[in-house]
């Protein structure tokens, strides 16, 4: 994570039992390349799309909006 250079949105589970949020929340800390970390509360492994929607796609607009792609 420390020589990347490709931006990265994290968007992580708050309860997630496999991969723990302190995990993602080291990952995103070691990351130097243009970055952004979404906890999503009450989402378990790869469910934040199903818990919170709104709050998922909003992220990848805004994050892509912000590194300039959209």
């Amino acid at each position: 994570m420390k020589e990347n250079k490709v931006p990265i949105l994290f968007i992580h589970g708050g309860i997630d039992g496999f991969i723990h949020p302190v995990q993602a929340q080291e990952l995103y800390d070691a990351c130097t390349a243009k970055k952004k970390l979404v906890l999503v509360e009450g989402a378990n492994h790869a469910a934040s799309i199903t818990v919170n929607r709104d709050l998922y796609f909003n992220s990848v607009k805004e994050f892509l909006t912000e590194i300039g792609v959209l």
